[in-house]
């Protein structure tokens, strides 16, 4: 079994879908998500405005099935915060008008706290933030999120920004060996991710 990391086109978003439900499909707020009637269609208009318009960098590991077809394996959206302001809230980041299955208090209620200590930790300096990784259980312990994780580290390296991310307590150590560092004491009351930020490299 052999992964490739490439730039998720359009063809990709299906498959990201499933590795992100997945992935996280032990999280009530994600299954929640997943039976809500709509939502896959709210994501994949989501993932398709990010790649077709290049407001975020979204990469996937897949592996060829047959000739001319792959299949995700795992997958990364990473954004850039220009600074000069605070972080951009969940709702620019995601398109505009959710499906009436799907209350804005509930997405709310799931990225608030996130959001706060991101604004706590960066505050408006510029920086790169992902947003989101996965692998899909099936694909685990293959270096799939290493990958993934070193080609976004080289991208802010090469732009000499800091790197934000929200970490799972099974994430964390991951994280940790790229470099990235816990600031637990500035954590959001309310979240259930720690805060965890990369230093700049500077040359």
């Amino acid at each position: 079994m052999t992964f490739t990391l490439s730039p998720a086109t359009p063809a990709d978003i299906p498959g990201i879908l499933d590795v992100y439900f997945a992935a996280y499909g032990d999280s009530e707020t994600l299954q929640t998500l997943k039976h809500t009637p709509g939502v896959r269609e709210y994501f994949i208009e989501c993932y398709t405005r990010s790649i077709e318009e290049r407001q975020d960098v979204v990469m996937v590991m897949t592996e060829e099935t047959e000739p001319g077809k792959r299949k995700v394996g795992a997958f990364a959206k990473v954004s850039l915060e220009k600074g000069g302001q605070p972080p951009t809230d969940w709702r620019a980041r995601w398109r505009a008008g959710l499906p009436e299955s799907l209350p804005a208090e509930f997405l709310e209620e799931f990225w608030a706290a996130i959001s706060r200590q991101r604004v706590v930790v960066m505050g408006e300096r510029k920086h790169r933030f992902l947003e989101v990784m996965a692998t899909h259980p099936e694909c685990q312990r293959k270096g799939l999120a290493s990958a993934l994780l070193k080609w976004a580290c080289e991208r802010a390296d090469r732009e000499g920004v800091e790197f934000y991310l929200d970490a799972s307590t099974k994430g964390r150590p991951l994280y940790e060996k790229f470099g990235f560092v816990a600031e637990t004491e500035k954590m959001d009351p309310e979240s259930k991710s720690d805060p965890m930020r990369r230093p700049a490299k500077v040359e």
